[in-house]
């Protein structure tokens, strides 16, 4: 067992024999203060740390100590209880004075459990990148099973305009072109979120695109869902926005995402808010509802494509549509965040850098 080690000493005469001793093992050392940078320190595959005259200040010592090495092994040199040392973080502890016996002994524990912890991270790893090829191919899949279908509803959909329907039927045959429409954007979302999550980039066709028609365009898309729940949609453009040099298409429909969500899941007769404002060097487009809000345990989970969660605010709120708003505000160099507003609801605010 012929190991890089890594020796933090705490007085250089102090560290003599621990050198002496893992070099007649054969081990390269590579010897340094113990209180060198903890972001400096090479790269070997185990450390060797004496603390002997750290006395109570050594639990806290190796508490850093084991945030600093990352998966390397680490082996403690002091005064005992060697359970203290263990509970700090260290792989193994050496009582001093130190025998070469029990230092090779502790220097084989630090290396298995190095060893240990490498091997769960590469299987977790790998367990990330096998549930990414499942879902890419599962929305591959899904995709191709819906598109054939929704082309051929929209096709009689079409044809049943032609002839004179009823009030009613007209009424139904509209709400199944908007209901076609809002699932043509989820599969156009799919395919976007597949190309990206496999590497890709979405396209950009940047062009001036004044902030009030775009925010008229979602509006528009959303108002007849949310006729129907009594929600009014308005839009409040502040004085200093500026153009934007963006993708129209993209952002329209990652604000139309957004503003969907707001619109189901914010109760009858309130108010969903499309608002747009100057922040420093971008514009911020926002979208408020007056819902019940996300819970605070689920909301680092809003953003990732494919989640599902239990709570029906949530569901709807965690798959396609915040991951695609998410995706098209990164293509602009910006981002998306979630904001509980103190009067409650929810508040996704979309920011867009402006050119420099």
């Amino acid at each position: 067992m012929n190991a890089r080690v890594l020796l933090l000493e705490d007085e250089a005469d102090d560290g003599l024999l621990l050198r002496v001793l893992l070099e007649r093992a054969g081990h390269a050392v590579h010897a340094v203060a113990l209180d060198a940078p903890r972001d400096a320190l090479p790269a070997t595959d185990l450390v060797v740390a004496d603390t002997r005259r750290r006395g109570e200040d050594g639990a806290r010592l190796a508490e850093a100590l084991r945030t600093a090495v990352g998966d390397r092994g680490l082996v403690l040199v002091g005064a005992g209880p060697e359970a203290r040392w263990l509970e700090a973080g260290a792989d193994a502890w050496v009582a001093k004075p130190v025998r070469g016996a029990a230092l090779s002994a502790g220097l084989a524990r630090a290396l298995a459990a190095g060893d240990a912890r490498r091997e769960a991270e590469r299987r977790a790893v790998d367990d990330a990148l096998a549930r990414a090829r499942a879902e890419r191919d599962w929305l591959r899949s899904l995709v191709h099973d819906l598109n054939n279908p929704l082309t051929a509803v929209g096709a009689g959909l079409q044809l049943l305009s032609i002839d004179p329907l009823t009030p009613r039927q007209s009424e139904a045959a509209r709400q199944a072109r908007l209901a076609v429409g809002r699932l043509n954007r989820l599969v156009e979302g799919m395919l976007d979120l597949g190309r990206v999550g496999q590497g890709g980039a979405l396209r950009l066709d940047r062009g001036p695109i004044g902030v009030a028609p775009l925010l008229d365009e979602v509006r528009a898309a959303v108002e007849p869902v949310a006729a129907l729940k009594r929600v009014a949609v308005e839009a409040i453009v502040g004085a200093d926005v500026p153009t934007l040099s963006v993708d129209g298409a993209l952002v329209a429909r990652a604000l139309t995402n957004l503003a969907d969500n707001a619109v189901r899941h914010t109760p009858r007769h309130t108010r969903v808010t499309l608002a747009a404002e100057r922040a420093g060097d971008a514009v911020v487009l926002s979208v408020r509802d007056e819902g019940a809000g996300v819970p605070l345990e689920l909301q680092a989970r809003l953003f990732r494509p494919f989640h599902q969660a239990s709570d029906s605010r949530v569901r709807g709120a965690a798959g396609l549509g915040l991951a695609w708003a998410r995706a098209v505000a990164v293509a602009h160099g910006g981002d998306v965040e979630h904001r509980a507003p103190p009067a409650g609801g929810a508040e996704f605010r979309l920011r867009l850098p402006l050119p420099r």
